[in-house]
Order: structure tokens, then sequence, then C-alpha cells
């Protein structure tokens, strides 16, 4: 990990419902605890879910944990780097997904507004 900056455990979920899921999964599971600054990562394993306000195949997702010295807009360009690299087009809103990836925590906050990644305290314990 780098200098300088202190690791925080960060969460990510991670879906998809299109193509090969299962395996898109897996790849990025493997693409995010091999990124620089990435350490002990820990995952759920897969479990399936019918869309949420939508109409598709139902999900395959996960969740990961990791220490990252990565800030959160860093983090959050990662996984949206992958996303793009995975295939992700976003036609309408809900729509069905070959990868969508969520920063969910990041340290002791969750995440509050993508759009401006604005991070706020849990209030999950």
């Amino acid at each position: 990990m780098a200098r300088g900056r202190t690791p925080v455990r960060a969460y990510v979920g991670l879906g998809a419902n299109l193509g090969q899921a299962r395996q898109t999964l897996a790849w990025a599971v493997h693409r995010l605890a091999a990124l620089p600054d990435v350490a002990n990562p820990v995952w759920s394993g897969l479990f399936a879910s019918a869309p949420w306000q939508a109409e598709g195949p139902d999900y395959f997702n996960a969740v990961l944990g990791m220490d990252v010295r990565h800030t959160a807009p860093e983090l959050w360009r990662h996984l949206a780097a992958l996303e793009y690299e995975a295939g992700r087009q976003r036609p309408y809103r809900h729509a069905p997904r070959s990868l969508d990836l969520d920063l969910l925590f990041y340290g002791t906050a969750a995440i509050a507004s993508v759009k401006s990644l604005r991070v706020k305290k849990s209030v999950l314990k």
C-alpha cells in the first residue's frame, strides 16, 4: 500500500444480470482486489435477487470489503472504469446491467450521493 494515507475499510456492492453475470462478478472481485493500494479483500460470495423497480433476469450480487488508501472519489473512479470495461451501458434508469459497482461504505461513513460523492456518517452499527 502507498505511504502517507491511512488505510480505510471500504465496502463495494457488486451486481450483474446480463451475459455471464457470475463470471463477470468474479472478474470484478479479482480486479478490485488487485488494485494498487488495496489490501485484505474479503467477499460475501454470490447471492441472487430479483430486479428492483425493473424487469429482466435476476441479479447475482456480492459485497466486497477491502482496506484502501484511495480517497472515496478515487475509488469511485476505479469502480466506474471497471463498469465501463465490462460493457456497462445506461440506456435508462434501472436498466439491466453487465456490471454494477456501488461504493456502499467508506470507513465509518455511508455514501449519500453518487453524483457528488458526498460521504455521510453511517446509521448502521
